[in-house]
């Protein structure tokens, strides 16, 4: 079972990708943010994380850096 995180500031985006996802990974959890900050505050563990790269506040890269001194393991996409 893969734990999932899906972080984009567009909705449609958020949902769709979730959506795809969740086919392919029926028996695993798939959560979605709209910010690197949500992400980040949320302090769950992920084994996968697909990260926009433009985002209002802190970007995908700033919040993938932050995301790795967590969690060194973590799938980044």
């Amino acid at each position: 079972m893969l734990d999932i995180a899906v972080v984009d500031d567009e909705k449609v985006i958020r949902e769709h990708l979730c959506a795809l996802i969740q086919k392919q990974n029926r028996s695993g959890r798939v959560e979605s943010y709209a910010t690197g900050e949500e992400l980040l505050a949320s302090g769950r563990p992920f084994d996968i994380v697909f990260l926009d790269i433009q985002m209002d506040g802190m970007n995908g890269i700033e919040a993938a850096k932050k995301l790795r001194e967590k969690q060194d393991d973590v799938i980044i996409g």
